[in-house]
């Protein structure tokens, strides 16, 4: 509740007459706030995805990709793969994986050779 608050502040400050350093300024701040509450969060998919949703109100994934790299491994290692590969796609902007072979590699078990 409290970052819908902090979102709806920030849009309204970016349609006032603010300068282009304030909006800067505000923006690192935000980011600051929020990658500081996400650290302190459950480190769960479901709540880090809802969290990530209501951000991306503001700020896009570039604007902060430690957020979305840090949502993306937390995917991996949940093992929910098809969530860590769309969030690296909405990172990157453009599917580098379409088409690619998907060959898996040797389980830990396996006998090396």
């Amino acid at each position: 509740l409290s970052e819908m608050e902090e979102i709806i502040q920030f849009k309204q400050s970016l349609s006032s007459s603010s300068s282009k350093d304030q909006d800067i300024l505000r923006k690192k701040t935000i980011i600051q706030l929020w990658e500081n509450r996400l650290n302190g969060c459950q480190r769960n998919v479901d709540v880090w995805e809802r969290i990530l949703s209501v951000r991306s109100l503001v700020l896009s994934p570039k604007d902060d990709p430690s957020m979305w790299l840090q949502y993306a491994n937390l995917c991996r290692s949940s093992n929910a793969i098809q969530e860590s590969r769309k969030a690296i796609i909405t990172l990157l902007g453009k599917d580098y994986f379409k088409g690619k072979s998907s060959r898996r590699l040797p389980n830990h078990s396996s006998p090396l050779i």
